[in-house]
């Protein structure tokens, strides 16, 4: 492979207005522990394939990344992901793969403290969590080993801690950041993504610090409530470019789960902490080959231009989630060398996510428009109320107009759509005033 020259072949520009054919998640995407791990549970699981995978990545990402590293510029490329499983509730059984990665990967392996008082390196926390509480979960802390006693002399300090993020309902955590319930938790995500060196927060009780800390999110939603939770806003600053995106449909029917092989997991509990003895702590380097791989899609990736600028800013992060991606499947395998088919797979993944992220701005799009829609016919009634019955369309537009009213295009599509629909009828041949169809009015 040194001395091909690889083109990456060109990603599908998907928009909105995108197939509703499910999306196939790539066959690369097995590596190491991943395929061990979907042989143990996908017998006994309704979950589909994509969440089955991706409940696993975030475990293996949580369990790997403060061991595991590459140096990128000037700072140490981690494989910390942000991971969104979408589908329809209850039957794609997002908790249940969520839940079950975490008993049989993590709930296991997790390091047990070596003394009284020894703090914890990776901390788990589920359900509803404010920045602030994100922050203190990750903070320095301070300790004293068996060999000092304590008050006597500087204590020592545990940093670069690790934190798994569970949200059984993303959108639900996400409306209440919107309503600035969750002290400033959007914005945290974005800082911790980032991979800081320090950060500092001062909380109503004190000055929080956390040095090198590591941050993996593993949430779950609908396609629907996603999309009346999530704002362009969000996509614009950046906070849906970092979560990598999966699609899940519902699984073949099990009754009444089996049990899991005893033998099975306990053959992958060894394989996992074989493959972490083999990586701990050891730097990771690139082959010529990944090289090759990473850089035709990259020059792609940044040629291509989507026909949406939301897909466009929803997608922008791509080039390096392939690389921590990338960074995790050779750690999955025992390896410190990261190869042109871990990078291939990655890849792989990241087309895939393109399209699951298209299908989620098309229901965000779904959800302003009714919106949008909904305001027009208020406004209306207003006029309506006000003007005998009827309104015309420049006196309802100039109720929308202002910093919080709706742009023309929006507006013009609005009550064009209403007035195909029958919701706005003309009062009479040649004139400009309309009155609401009583055969279909709200």
């Amino acid at each position: 492979m040194h001395n091909e020259v690889y083109t990456a072949p060109a990603a599908p520009d998907t928009a909105l207005s995108d197939s509703s054919t499910p999306p196939k998640f790539p066959e690369m995407a097995w590596p190491g522990v991943f395929t061990s791990y979907y042989n143990l549970i996908a017998p006994t699981c309704e979950a589909s394939d994509s969440f089955i995978w991706a409940s696993s990545a975030g475990m293996f990402s949580a369990f790997f990344s403060p061991g595991v590293g590459m140096a990128w510029g000037p700072q140490f490329l981690k494989p910390t992901l942000y991971l969104l499983l979408l589908g329809a509730t209850g039957r794609t059984r997002k908790t249940t793969a969520m839940q079950d990665a975490r008993r049989i990967i993590l709930d296991p392996c997790m390091p047990r403290p070596r003394f009284p008082g020894d703090p914890e390196r990776l901390t788990v926390l589920s359900g509803f969590v404010s920045g602030e509480g994100m922050a203190d979960a990750l903070s320095d802390r301070e300790f004293w080993p068996p060999s000092k006693k304590k008050g006597e002399g500087p204590p020592e300090v545990a940093m670069g801690r690790c934190g798994l993020f569970e949200f059984d309902e993303f959108a639900s955590q996400l409306t209440k950041a919107n309503k600035d319930a969750a002290g400033n938790f959007t914005g945290m995500l974005l800082r911790l993504w980032d991979l800081p060196a320090t950060l500092s927060l001062r909380t109503r009780r004190e000055q929080v610090t956390a040095t090198n800390p590591l941050t993996v999110v593993l949430a779950a939603s609908t396609y629907s409530y996603m999309g009346r939770a999530l704002s362009q806003g969000h996509v614009h600053d950046g906070l849906l470019n970092r979560f990598l995106l999966v699609h899940g449909e519902p699984g073949v029917p099990i009754p009444v789960r089996p049990p899991i092989d005893p033998r099975e997991h306990a053959a992958l509990l060894s394989e996992l902490h074989q493959a972490v003895s083999a990586v701990w702590g050891k730097p990771f380097t690139l082959s010529p080959g990944a090289e090759a791989v990473h850089a035709a899609h990259y020059r792609n990736d940044h040629q291509q231009r989507h026909e949406s600028d939301l897909l466009e800013a929803a997608t922008s992060r791509s080039s390096i989630m392939a690389m921590r991606l990338a960074l995790l499947f050779a750690a999955a395998q025992g390896s410190t060398v990261i190869s042109d088919a871990d990078m291939q797979g990655a890849w792989d993944v990241m087309a895939y996510n393109q399209v699951v992220v298209a299908r989620l701005l098309q229901s965000l799009h779904d959800s302003n428009w009714r919106e949008a829609e909904a305001r027009v016919l208020a406004a209306a009634r207003r006029v309506a109320t006000e003007s005998g019955g009827t309104f015309t369309m420049a006196e309802v537009r100039a109720r929308l107009k202002g910093g919080n009213g709706l742009d023309a295009r929006t507006f013009n599509g609005c009550w064009q759509a209403l007035v195909r629909a029958g919701d706005f009828a003309l009062v009479a041949e040649g004139s400009d005033r309309y009155r609401f169809n009583v055969e279909v009015r709200p």
